[in-house]
């Protein structure tokens, strides 16, 4: 009624869904499970990503690694507390193998993608 007008322009790019490569999320559990990583279940993250956006142009897996005995959320204070302990760095090691051994797997023909 006031004749306003509004325009509105994106500045950047929305994030696309994430399109998880099933083969190398098998892989990447089993190499969780042979470096002792035996309580493995689905994420409850939410949220978005442009790991999206990279998983529809290559396979992609967007893994989460445990770095405490309960649930954290990330992007909090205690999540920046956690990754500062002992579990915390002894998961990042591990998580860092896990990606590697994947990564070997594929390299050498172990996982179809």
């Amino acid at each position: 009624m006031t004749g306003a007008t509004l325009e509105m322009t994106r500045y950047e790019l929305p994030n696309d869904n994430l399109i998880t490569n099933e083969n190398l999320s098998e892989a990447f559990t089993e190499n969780l499970k042979v470096l002792g990583i035996t309580d493995i279940h689905e994420s409850r993250q939410c949220g978005s990503s442009d790991i999206g956006n990279v998983s529809h142009k290559t396979p992609t897996i967007h893994p989460f690694i445990g770095i405490t005995n309960c649930p954290l959320t990330s992007h909090t204070v205690e999540m920046a507390d956690a990754t500062t302990t002992k579990l915390g760095h002894e998961r990042l090691l591990i998580g860092a193998l896990a990606l590697a051994y994947t990564g070997y797997d594929v390299l050498t023909n172990k996982v179809e993608l």
